[in-house]
């Protein structure tokens, strides 16, 4: 068990780490981002089919969209 005074102090210092860390890790190393139109509107397509065409299994609608969003990712 952990006491509620260490919790608190493991947020805090949380609290000041994490921010810090995000805002030096963007300026000491900027994304490269390139957008390709094209595959953007390929993967809606995709995704758009996947999110009209359920698959039924005992009867439960099931969606692949999680796996084109991990694919897009």
């Amino acid at each position: 068990m952990v006491s509620t005074s260490k919790k608190k102090l493991i947020w805090a210092l949380w609290l000041l780490v994490f921010p810090v860390g995000l805002w030096l890790t963007y300026r000491m190393y900027p994304p490269q981002i390139s957008v390709d139109l094209v595959d953007i509107l390929l993967f809606l397509c995709l995704a758009f089919f996947v999110a009209a065409t359920p698959m039924l299994i005992n009867g439960a609608p099931i969606f692949l969209l999680q796996w084109i969003s991990l694919a897009v990712f």
